[in-house]
């Protein structure tokens, strides 16, 4: 299934499929031993960097001012950051940000 072949993208940007299912996640946390448990199970079918066309990525880039991903569908996670960097950067964006990974902000996302 390509995703060019779905219902163009509404307003809110989401693409509904009558195929397949939705990935989703379990988070089970143990709040006295401070762990989390993740299950996760996969959609299907999975999204792939194929498809995304340009037009259907950079529609959903369009006006977004944050890019969170989960980083379950690494291939695909990559063009879509990739896209979304040089959105910015054609806007006037510095490079070379922090990023989650970086220890300066380790102090906001504990």
């Amino acid at each position: 299934m390509s995703i060019d072949s779905l219902t163009p993208l509404p307003e809110n940007r989401t693409v509904v499929s009558e195929e397949g299912n939705s990935p989703f996640t379990y988070i089970i946390v143990d709040n006295e031993t401070k762990t989390r448990t993740c299950i996760h199970t996969p959609g299907y079918p999975p999204m792939i960097p194929d498809d995304l066309s340009q037009s259907s990525l950079s529609s959903a880039l369009d006006g977004a001012r944050i890019l969170y991903l989960d980083c379950r569908i690494h291939e695909t996670a990559l063009v879509v950051a990739q896209e979304a960097g040089a959105c910015c950067r054609a806007l006037g964006a510095r490079t070379g940000l922090p990023h989650r990974t970086d220890a300066r902000l380790a102090s906001f996302l504990s």
